[in-house]
């Protein structure tokens, strides 16, 4: 459906001071060396805004309006480099801020952007007023150069930093006394039980040389008898041989010696 135009043209009003609109958005740093940050930025911005063609009306006298939408992404990754010291450590905890650091840096990376506007529009051609949406959106390399001045925040920052030096090496302290008794713990638990373990090796093998020694004794012992009787038993044979007036076959007489040398 096409409407009719009014009687005067002017170009449509560009509202891209109106666009404008809040960014928000991340940024990760990371330092490679005292003067130099590699740093990651991603963000977003989004507007909506209405607008107008100037002096232009539809047959029912309103005005021929659109809405524009327009959203950003860009992703991109910059070198910062400073061109002042940030500041100055003090050991190994405080770290005193430079009151200001001057930084300039470059950075690229892709962007994606959609755009939409709906509306009534003109054509000029025939003059007729008609309804549409026009939208686009894709990803696009984007490349910015940055400059800036970092401004510290006085002696509280500094103050802020060594509360928390002495807060952090306090507590460091407090960790090192725990795992020293921790340890201390731990090594007398372990030299308890290794004096147990000893005493309890100790004892066995004393008892299990006890134990071979009275075998030990019991065996000499055996020997010894066996021995005696058998010394016992040839001079009881020399002494029965005297006694009889003739010599003794012990061979002979062997169950008779034998039986005479188990009753000693």
């Amino acid at each position: 459906m096409t409407r009719s135009m009014g009687i005067a043209w002017r170009p449509a009003r560009t509202t891209a001071e109106r666009a404008r609109s809040a960014t928000l958005g991340a940024n990760v740093a990371i330092q490679v060396t005292p003067l130099l940050d590699i740093a990651f930025d991603v963000a977003y911005a989004g507007a909506a805004r209405r607008s107008e063609f100037r002096r232009w009306v539809d047959q029912n006298n309103r005005p021929i309006e659109q809405t524009t939408f327009f959203r950003r992404v860009p992703v991109t990754l910059s070198v910062k480099r400073y061109l002042t010291p940030r500041g100055r450590s003090i050991g190994r905890f405080a770290w005193v801020p430079a009151r200001r650091a001057t930084y300039v840096g470059i950075g690229a990376g892709m962007m994606w952007y959609a755009f939409r506007q709906v509306g009534d529009f003109v054509d000029f051609q025939t003059l007729k007023v008609f309804p549409d949406a026009f939208q686009s959106s894709a990803w696009t390399p984007v490349v910015h150069a940055l400059a800036g001045v970092d401004v510290a925040l006085g002696r509280k920052s500094v103050q802020l930093k060594q509360t928390q030096a002495r807060e952090r090496a306090d507590a460091i302290v407090r960790e090192a006394r725990e795992r020293a008794h921790q340890i201390i713990d731990q090594a007398q638990h372990r030299a308890n039980d290794l004096v147990d373990q000893a005493k309890g090796a100790a004892s066995t093998e004393g008892q299990r040389l006890v134990a071979a020694a009275h075998q030990q004794i019991e065996l000499e012992a055996t020997r010894a008898r066996e021995s005696l009787r058998r010394e016992v038993a040839q001079i009881a044979v020399i002494a029965a041989a005297k006694l009889l007036g003739r010599e003794i076959d012990a061979r002979a007489h062997a169950d008779l010696i034998s039986k005479f040398a188990t009753e000693i």
